[in-house]
């Protein structure tokens, strides 16, 4: 019978900046089988790990903004590779960036998100991008 046992840590740390039409936030970690916490790109195993992400936002006028997006999730190569062979995930970095339309409890945006995603022994890039339509009543 397998070892059904598994025990994460992490530090954490983020923040968030408002300064007028202006926008900063990010989150950045560092920890150790931290899989069951969606992280480590949901890898469960003994697998070290460290990302983060940042966001930059700007108020054009009251109700256009422009928004900024990137993060990344990092973990050990040789521990993912231990843990899964060939279907180890190894870095995955993604970049987003979204123009939004907003008035009172109702929000528009258009967004464009692009990620790239390193996996298995011979470091496979595989990309992808996409545009996105989202919507947001807050009530």
């Amino acid at each position: 019978m397998p070892n059904d046992k598994l025990t994460g840590s992490a530090v954490e740390i983020g923040a968030k900046i408002q300064a007028g039409p202006f926008l900063l936030q990010g989150n950045g970690y560092t920890g150790h089988a931290i899989g069951q916490q969606f992280s480590t790109i949901i890898q469960f195993g003994k697998i070290a790990s460290h990302g983060g992400w940042a966001q930059l936002g700007y108020d054009i006028t009251p109700h256009w903004s422009l928004f900024g997006f990137g993060g990344i999730e990092d973990p050990k190569d040789s521990d993912a590779l231990a843990a899964l062979a060939d279907k180890a995930r190894l870095k995955n970095v993604m970049y987003a960036g979204m123009l939004r339309w907003k008035a009172g409890p109702l929000a528009f945006g258009l967004e464009y998100l692009r990620s790239t995603l390193t996996s298995g022994f011979a470091k496979i890039h595989t990309r992808g991008q996409q545009l996105a339509f989202s919507g947001l009543y807050t009530f």
